[in-house]
């Protein structure tokens, strides 16, 4: 036992002693041996020099394009910043051309069919413009349903007279529309802009307004109307003119239709005689200028469509001859009232209206003096009540203007 224990403590002993020893030099070369480790030892210093050297070289090289690259990359980063803000200037002006071209489009719309105008016409006085087509249309069916018992004659004829309005403003149109050729090349030009599809244009019609509104033109009957005008402004001709002051209580009743119990009185169609007012011709159709110059103001003109023809004189449309005070109204009755008339705008018995009150005082006329009117189913509406009332005029008195020349009557020695 004790054996064994001096055996362990030798043991200890010894790897104590080893441990504390210094650790043994590398093995060292000596002679062939330490030169050639020597020499390949060299050779490899020199490979790395080399190497390294080299890739002094290319981290060199890289820096460069590195640095050209960098500075290639600020030049595209401004110009696409430049880039960048050209095109939103760009889209923000296009965006304001797109909105302007918008809104031209939008006011150059059809208010009837919601497109571009095609034949834009413009409507008098309100000055509304609308496509030739859609005119055309809406004046032949408004009012709708109001010409169903009609033969075709006679729904030309009322389709012809009655009174237009225009669509948009409701306004009564008082000439025939006129083409606008500006809007027709602002118009053409959009929808060239837009690529839209061009409407086929067909031939023009001669006139696009027959069977819609009397001619505005001078028919050469006509033509007597204005050379009375022409010859007394310009040929020192006399004009025949009046105001009220210058008729006698007579006269004016006359005009008015208030004349006496005249019932032994011979009275015969009337005939033609020159206007009684001086007009100025201006800003006005030739259709308007006619009926002021003899009596007719706008008004009344507008309220019972008036016309005026050279051969048939003024003439007023009315609902009923039966109408009393406010409820007379335009409609298919015609009165025929001479080429004179007299509206006094002072009298406003009915409604603060002197224009119903005369057509009043004439309806009163008809049934009080029958002697004086001649009245006659009118044509085109048989059996229908509607009728025209011609105002006769005594037959002294039309011997006074036995022509229709206006010419020879301004030259006439007499009356000169």
């Amino acid at each position: 036992m004790q054996g064994w224990q001096t055996g362990i403590d030798k043991g200890k002993l010894k790897q104590g002693v080893e441990s504390s020893l210094p650790p043994l030099p590398s093995p060292t070369y000596s002679g062939p041996l330490a030169a050639a480790e020597y020499e390949r030892m060299r050779r490899e210093l020199e490979t790395l020099k080399k190497e390294n050297k080299h890739a002094r070289k290319q981290l060199k090289k890289q820096d460069k394009v590195i640095e050209e690259l960098r500075a290639q990359v600020a030049i595209e980063t401004s110009a696409r910043e430049e880039q960048e803000k050209l095109v939103a200037a760009v889209s923000s002006k296009s965006l304001q051309k797109e909105e302007l071209l918008k809104a031209i489009e939008v006011s150059l719309q059809c208010q009837i069919c919601i497109e571009l105008i095609s034949k834009p016409y413009a409507l008098a006085p309100c000055g509304h413009i609308l496509c030739l087509e859609c005119l055309q249309q809406w004046f032949r069916s408004a009012p709708a349903a109001s010409d169903d018992d009609m033969d075709a004659e006679a729904q030309e004829e009322s389709i012809l007279h009655r009174e237009k309005s225009c669509p948009c403003c409701r306004a009564t149109v008082l000439r025939r529309p006129v083409p606008v050729f500006m809007v027709k090349s602002v118009v053409t030009a959009l929808r060239a802009t837009a690529a839209a599809p061009v409407p086929i244009q067909g031939e023009e019609d001669a006139d696009p307004w027959k069977g819609l509104f009397t001619p505005d033109h001078e028919s050469p009957s006509d033509e007597d109307d204005r050379v009375d005008y022409e010859s007394s402004e310009y040929d020192g001709g006399d004009f025949f003119d009046y105001s009220e002051d210058d008729l006698d209580g007579a006269e004016v009743e006359l005009a008015m239709g208030l004349g006496s119990d005249d019932s032994d009185a011979v009275y015969t169609v009337a005939r033609w005689e020159p206007p009684t007012r001086r007009v100025e011709f201006e800003n006005v159709s030739s259709a308007l200028w006619k009926m002021q110059r003899r009596g007719c103001t706008p008004r009344l003109i507008m309220l019972f469509h008036m016309r005026y023809t050279h051969d048939e004189g003024l003439v007023a449309h009315v609902s009923s001859l039966d109408a009393l005070g406010a409820d007379v109204t335009m409609g298919r009755n015609r009165l025929f009232l001479g080429w004179n008339i007299h509206i006094d705008t002072s009298d406003d018995t009915v409604e603060s209206d002197p224009e119903k009150t005369f057509i009043v005082r004439q309806l009163r006329d008809i049934r009080r003096h029958p002697q004086r009117w001649m009245v006659t189913e009118r044509h085109g509406f048989p059996g229908r009540g509607i009728v025209d009332a011609r105002r006769l005029a005594p037959a002294e008195d039309t011997e006074l203007y036995d022509t229709s020349d206006s010419e020879a009557y301004i030259n006439d020695e007499d009356f000169m």
